[in-house]
């Protein structure tokens, strides 16, 4: 280990380096991917108190997490509220933990700001302050997933307080 370490210490600077260069040269050569558009970072966050039904059903509850998420903006770029009506763009990342390394489920989306037209012909951009109120995301989003879960219940391992966790769920403020 000791060895490691001091090879780390003399190449270290040099892998820093090279890894930079690494990275720019392959967001250079993805640029030509990216729409015209600004983007927006959204992170949608499931409540701790559901930690204990997702660990014990950790495929099936995230899988749902990724379509709460999708049905989400999908709903809200069908509104016409939201001046936006078509179909959005959508790049999604899954973090299981937070910072301090305890349970945190939650999805980092990258949006354009903006949506293809329904027939898929025209670009139709956003605001470029907001694309969609975090609050009314964070009520649709809660309804998603909870409603989600209710259905997929009778196939997963429950807690024994799974009511009580369902309930509680349904009283928090969700955060996006």
């Amino acid at each position: 280990m000791t060895a490691l370490l001091n090879i780390f210490h003399l190449y270290g600077k040099e892998y820093k380096k090279t890894h930079a260069m690494t990275k720019e040269k392959w967001l250079d050569a993805h640029k030509s991917e990216l729409l015209p558009c600004g983007y927006f970072h959204m992170v949608f966050t499931l409540p701790h108190c559901l930690n204990p039904l997702i660990l014990a059903n950790r495929r099936k509850l995230l899988t749902l997490l990724f379509k709460a998420v999708r049905n989400t903006i999908f709903t809200f770029a069908a509104d016409p509220q939201w001046k936006l009506i078509g179909k959005p763009g959508l790049l999604t990342i899954l973090h299981t933990w937070s910072q301090t390394l305890i349970d945190h489920f939650h999805i980092h989306c990258l949006i354009p700001a903006g949506v293809l037209s329904p027939a898929g012909r025209r670009w139709i951009g956003s605001s470029e302050n907001y694309l969609f109120g975090a609050l009314s995301l964070a009520k649709e989003f809660k309804k998603q997933y909870l409603s989600l879960l209710k259905s997929e219940l009778n196939q997963m391992e429950l807690p024994a307080n799974t009511a009580s966790m369902l309930n509680q769920a349904w009283g928090k403020t969700w955060i996006v």
